[in-house]
């Protein structure tokens, strides 16, 4: 009787070795499902404490980096964000709030400043 081949390899393995791998492999896929379940929880969790998932992703990785490396990164990535201006459009953002703030002071002065009665002398 001819053994079964693949690629000219005869297949020698016994069945209960081949059980056992099987389940073994059944096992670590069953593990590896378990975990994927368990680090999406930890990601959609973090995400409604408010975390930003992308920026945490990257800082995760960069603190997993060697150091030289992520100093390099840091470096160029700073000089990239101020070439395309990201920082002034963040300042502008920031500017708009203040002036939001600004205009709702003036406009609760002017409602206190209305709401004061003149006195004539009569």
């Amino acid at each position: 009787m001819t053994e079964p081949t693949r690629g000219g390899k005869v297949y020698d393995t016994a069945a209960d070795e081949f059980t056992s791998i099987i389940q073994r492999l059944q096992t670590a896929i069953q593990n590896k499902n378990d975990m994927t379940t368990e680090h999406a929880s930890e990601w959609k969790r973090a995400k409604e404490k408010g975390i930003h998932n992308e920026a945490l992703k990257l800082c995760l990785k960069l603190h997993r980096q060697d150091t030289a490396k992520t100093a390099d990164f840091l470096r160029a990535f700073d000089a990239y964000c101020d070439a395309l201006g990201i920082r002034s459009q963040t300042d502008l953002f920031e500017q708009e709030q203040q002036t939001k703030a600004n205009e709702q002071s003036i406009a609760s002065a002017s409602d206190r400043h209305e709401s004061i009665e003149p006195e004539f002398a009569e």
